[in-house]
């Protein structure tokens, strides 16, 4: 899209908003939703790189979509910021919610996966040999058992 093409597209959006916060329509929220659907598509391409197998890029959609709703629902313009910004983030918000539901491990073991990871990665820059149980526990803090 064109650099005109896109600020034509975020100025729509926002009078969309601004119609709809004046007339609580059905239809112009709907027209309001098909308006943003470009932006819950490709936050959802670029966060399907973090779902599992099981979802399929029609479940993130649908999950933006439920973000969108609950922007336009909760949107204060006195807060400063534009509709816009404002509903990336509550899309990009459900998004993540929706593949943290279907992940089966919990975020305390991710977290700790990602530190043993940076443990291996400066043991390496480093010129180290490969740490063993006893580098890492003592690196993360922990007892070894």
């Amino acid at each position: 899209m064109g650099a005109i093409a896109h600020d034509i597209k975020l100025a729509m959006i926002e009078e969309l908003w601004k119609e709809y916060n004046n007339t609580r329509s059905d239809g112009i929220r709907d027209r309001l939703i098909i308006a943003c659907l470009p932006f819950v598509r490709s936050t959802a391409y670029r966060l399907s790189a973090y779902a599992n197998q099981s979802q399929d890029m029609d479940d993130l959609v649908s999950a933006g979509i439920i973000g969108i709703m609950d922007a336009i629902k909760k949107y204060d313009p006195s807060k400063g910021a534009s509709f816009k910004n404002y509903a990336q983030h509550r899309i990009r918000g459900a998004i993540i919610d929706e593949i943290r539901s279907m992940d089966w491990v919990p975020y305390s073991i991710r977290e700790k996966a990602r530190s043993i990871e940076k443990i291996y990665a400066e043991f390496e820059k480093s010129g180290n040999p490969m740490p063993d149980e006893n580098d890492i526990s003592r690196a993360m803090n922990i007892s070894l058992e």
